[in-house]
């Protein structure tokens, strides 16, 4: 090899000396730094261009007074491997090309490209080695970011265990998806990457749907989505919603497709939930509404076993109830009285003898819910009653129906299939068992209460009769003897009266006078006891109380006929003619120089008196009809209950006092007095 000028460059040979001025000042002007070494081992620097100071702030001349410079100047990492390549290079005299990083004059780094070839004389024989340095420190550092943002991203996705993310080819093959994705359908990488992602669609969905049709309106419309079920490697199932997306490259060729994947089952779950619980609320509102409208116990116990049915989409439901109450529990027979889904005929007729251990007889007797699952043990299964088990029963549940503490029968839900009866369900069937209970437990109150009442009116009534008869009696006896006394006094008086004189006349005439008084007070009385203008209807017998009472108070009250008088019942014009008179009573005592009238109307089906006067009133709110001093209120008000008539007192400070009573009359009354 020549030896040459250490900045002088190494020329082909046949260059002459005008065209080698020419090639060293392309080679300066370069921004590549051109150097030539010997190829020995290692090799030592012949030349270096001046770009070399430049780029690793070394200058050629120093470079060249220490020919193996260039080695220390190798980065501690990289220089084992080069050195290795270069001498690989060297003995096999072909073509070197690395990328590695120099240590600049002030300890900084470049990433260089580093390319040599052997330069050989006519025979082929290698005269040196020449090469060029070119800076790619940019590249390298485009590179480094993007392999950082890429190792980012991956990072990221395999963080993701909520979502699976799937990489896949256009024809729907796997070819890379996260741990997401693996926890989620629970196969390996090595399992699922090359498989087609129909591999997690349920068979029988397979059959019936493309499961391709996503990917290829992804490719043609953009991202697509939806929601389906999806199966695992075990066979369980997952609703999902999966979001397709085409992947494309800068000249927007297709190069795949990215699929994410969400698995939505609690959610869905949870919406099920709230939605049967929103049907659950309503049917217990609907049954609540029904018991608060005063409903026949027979149709609410029967809507309450349909309501279950239909409520927790069940195949039957019944609700059995206890035949004699007045047994123990633990003998008691139950009666299938209202259900669905039995085989027809046994609703209302079927009766359950007494089965200890089943579960109608352990929510009975014990009171507690009694649940069936198909993976129940052998023993809880073996409870199952014979009907239950006829009808294909496989899950069921049963809780007490109570009237206050005591069980009166058994709320049972039963289903043909595997169906869990969770604390939801078990909560409605006992709100439902509480809605009827609560009103058979009113309701035989009502009736109670009722029957108490008929005991009572059934008295009033026997009291008010026996009342009217021995007034009738009373007034019979004084009738009879009594006035009959006195009519003969007052004659006795008349004839002594006309025979005698003097003192003697005069005592006669004063016992006529007060026999004759005495007489007209027995005939009042008589009067009293035993209303003898009813005889004339009750229209005469009103007027004739009026102007009694207004007589004695010394203001007239006015009575009005509306429509044409009609008779009514006896018993009905005697209480009538009670509750008028004590009504003018309370007016001579409580309005005595107040105007007054009495309105009586003569309707179709019924009869109506108001009385009214213009007195002080009262607080009528404060009245009762069964307390204190109001006797006369208290006996209006049983009389007119005893004839089914309505009785309303109307009274305000200031403004009088109005009484109100209306008789039925005709069909009406009829009906009220069977009642």
């Amino acid at each position: 090899m020549d030896q040459r000028a250490e900045t002088d460059i190494v020329v082909p040979d046949g260059i002459t000396a005008d065209s080698e001025v020419v090639f060293r000042r392309i080679v300066e002007q370069s921004p590549l730094v051109v150097y030539t070494h010997d190829g020995s081992r290692p090799p030592a620097m012949t030349y270096v261009s001046p770009q070399v100071e430049r780029m690793l702030g070394v200058s050629p001349a120093h470079w060249l007074d220490q020919p193996f410079l260039w080695v220390t100047r190798i980065h501690p990492d990289d220089r084992e491997d080069v050195l290795g390549l270069i001498d690989d290079a060297c003995l096999e005299e072909r073509r070197f090309t690395a990328e590695y990083r120099y240590r600049t004059q002030d300890n900084g780094v470049v990433w260089v490209r580093d390319e040599a070839d052997p330069i050989r004389d006519a025979d082929g024989r290698v005269l040196y080695w020449q090469g060029a340095l070119s800076d790619i420190s940019d590249r390298k550092a485009s590179e480094s970011a993007y392999s950082q943002s890429e190792h980012r991203s991956r990072l990221m996705i395999d963080s993701v265990t909520d979502h699976a993310m799937v990489m896949l080819e256009a024809d729907g093959t796997i070819v890379s998806w996260n741990p997401g994705a693996e926890r989620l359908y629970g196969y390996t990488d090595s399992e699922a990457l090359g498989q087609n992602i129909s591999m997690f669609t349920p068979e029988e969905l397979r059959r019936g749907e493309d499961e391709l049709a996503d990917l290829r309106f992804a490719i043609e419309h953009g991202p697509a989505e939806g929601e389906g079920w999806r199966m695992r490697k075990d066979g369980s199932r997952f609703w999902c919603h999966l979001v397709t997306t085409p992947v494309r490259d800068e000249q927007g060729q297709l190069v795949g497709l990215a699929r994410v994947t969400r698995d939505l089952t609690e959610r869905r779950e949870a919406a099920r939930l709230v939605a049967q619980r929103a049907r659950q609320q309503a049917a217990l509102a609907e049954l609540g509404m029904r018991a608060l409208a005063h409903a026949e116990p027979e149709p609410l116990m029967d809507e309450a076993a349909h309501i279950v049915a239909r409520t927790l989409d069940l195949s039957l439901s019944a609700l059995f109830l206890v035949l004699d109450e007045s047994v123990p529990l633990e003998s008691a027979s139950l009666r299938l009285a209202y259900g669905t889904g039995w085989t027809p005929g046994l609703v209302g007729t079927l009766e359950v003898p007494p089965e200890p251990g089943s579960m109608l007889w352990y929510s009975l007797v014990e009171g507690g819910p009694m649940i069936v699952m198909p993976e129940a043990s052998g023993q809880v299964r073996e409870s199952l009653p014979p009907l239950l088990t006829e009808h294909g029963v496989v899950a069921c549940a049963s809780l007490a129906l109570r009237v206050g503490s005591r069980p009166i029968g058994i709320l049972l839900a039963a289903s043909h299939r595997a169906m869990p009866f969770e604390d939801g369900e078990i909560f409605f069937l006992q709100a439902i068992t509480t809605i009827v209970g609560s009103f058979l437990e009113r309701t035989r109150a009502e009736e109670m209460l009722k029957a108490l009442d008929a005991d009572r009116s059934r008295l009033l009534g026997r009291i008010l009769t026996s009342q009217e008869e021995e007034r009738a009696h009373v007034s019979r006896e004084l009738h009879d003897d009594l006035a009959q006394t006195l009519a003969g006094i007052t004659l006795f008086a008349a004839s002594l009266e006309a025979t005698t004189k003097g003192k003697t006349k005069e005592t006669s005439e004063r016992i006529g006078q007060m026999a004759q008084e005495s007489a007209e007070a027995v005939r009042r009385l008589i009067g009293n006891l035993r209303p003898l203008e009813l005889a004339d209807g009750l229209a005469h017998a009103t007027e004739r109380l009026a102007d009694i009472a207004g007589s004695r108070r010394g203001v007239p009250i006015e009575v009005r006929f509306h429509g044409s008088p009609k008779r009514l019942p006896h018993h009905v014009e005697v209480a009538v003619y009670r509750i008028v008179q004590e009504g003018l009573n309370n007016i001579g005592k409580h309005a005595p120089q107040a105007p007054a009238v009495v309105d009586l109307r003569f309707r179709g089906k019924s009869v109506e008196i108001e009385i009214h006067d213009e007195g002080p009133g009262f607080e009528s709110q404060e009245i009762s009809y069964t307390e204190g001093d109001h006797v006369g209120l208290l006996g209006m008000s049983e009389r007119a209950t005893l004839i089914g008539a309505d009785l309303e007192l109307d009274s305000a400070p200031g403004k009088g006092t109005t009484l109100r009573l209306r008789i039925p009359v005709g069909a009406e009354l009829a009906t009220r007095e069977s009642a």
